[in-house]
């Protein structure tokens, strides 16, 4: 897969949360989660939206789940803010492809 630009930085998050939909669903839990980790990278911040959606339940059982909400979702985040990536920066989910 190469490098793309989605429109909006919304549009980006609702592929990649959609992707991790359907790979939950397909029980590919490493690409799943791998989607989450690009979500939570491009700033979704719904932490309770991925904790209780049906789709992802397998992604749920799977022990980095919580490890990988746990980098984002936590105190000194919220705290100190979370340094957004820049526009021009490669994304690094896209590497596993």
């Amino acid at each position: 897969m190469r490098e793309y630009s989605c429109p909006s930085e919304g549009e980006e998050q609702a592929a990649l949360y959609n992707m991790a939909c359907a790979y939950a669903r397909l029980q590919e839990i490493e690409s799943g989660l791998l989607c989450i980790k690009g979500l939570l990278e491009s700033g979704y911040d719904e932490y309770e939206s991925l904790r209780s959606d049906k789709d992802l339940e397998s992604l749920r059982a799977s022990p980095e789940f919580e490890a990988v909400l746990g980098k984002y979702d936590n105190l000194a985040t919220r705290l100190l803010g979370r340094k957004k990536r820049k526009t021009t920066e490669k994304k690094s989910w896209l590497d596993r492809w």
